[in-house]
């Protein structure tokens, strides 16, 4: 990397219309947040230079995100690069939250030091379940050894176990109306457990609900994992 080259990180939300915005349309609306900001971003080498950007564990479509990131490899003074002037050029529905300066020390390992999202999943419940019953449902199902889904892809259908992706599962609340779980999953080469997954799993285990809001609500890495873990119920 260049020594003019200062990598930045940006935490920024992907929710109303953007949350319909692809992996790719949501880098290209950086791309041209960062042109029309007058931010001088960094280009990759070859023979058709792209901006250097690097998205942690991008979301697929549909999928509301309150803290992902962006690293950045920004030209321009990273103290000029704030959320402001970044979201007068995002599109509606994506809005940077918070811009940081990377160390030197950790530009390589950033991206990679991020392996857990977490997850916020609403259910509507057609009866009354009282938050004790939903943090049993937690247990059971971080008690089970395995849990199998089918998965459709180019070599057909096959069967996975997603039960080594999920880290956490914790009741947040109950209501007559609806229960709410925090879910910690795990990602990397190996794989990981899709939020439609999450939410249909705590569907099955309770028996008489249906699936509401799921929300990612951040990238954690290990370290945070494991606050996150050992924080009080």
């Amino acid at each position: 990397m260049e020594a003019t080259c200062t990598t930045v990180r940006i935490v920024f939300e992907k929710t109303g219309p953007a949350r319909w915005i692809g992996h790719l349309d949501v880098m290209r609306a950086f791309e041209r947040a960062f042109r029309r900001a007058s931010i001088s971003i960094a280009l990759t080498q070859g023979h058709n230079p792209r901006p250097r950007l690097r998205f942690v564990f991008p979301a697929s479509v549909g999928l509301v995100c309150r803290a992902d990131i962006v690293f950045a490899d920004v030209e321009s003074d990273p103290a000029e690069i704030t959320p402001e002037r970044l979201n007068g050029s995002l599109p509606p529905g994506l809005m940077a939250r918070a811009v940081e300066p990377v160390s030197p020390a950790d530009r390589k390992s950033a991206l990679a030091a991020y392996e857990f999202a977490e997850y916020r999943i609403a259910l509507t419940l057609h009866d009354e379940v009282s938050f004790d019953e939903m943090c049993a449902v937690a247990r059971r199902v971080l008690d089970r050894d395995r849990i199998t889904v089918a998965r459709s892809g180019s070599a057909g259908d096959r069967d996975v176990d997603i039960r080594p992706f999920i880290a956490d599962l914790r009741a947040e609340r109950s209501q007559p109306a609806g229960a709410v779980f925090t879910a910690l999953a795990h990602f990397g080469s190996e794989g990981t457990v899709k939020h439609s997954e999450l939410g249909q799993i705590l569907r099955a285990e309770v028996g008489h609900a249906e699936i509401g809001m799921i929300e990612r609500t951040g990238l954690l890495s290990s370290a945070e994992a494991t606050a996150a873990r050992s924080a009080p119920t």
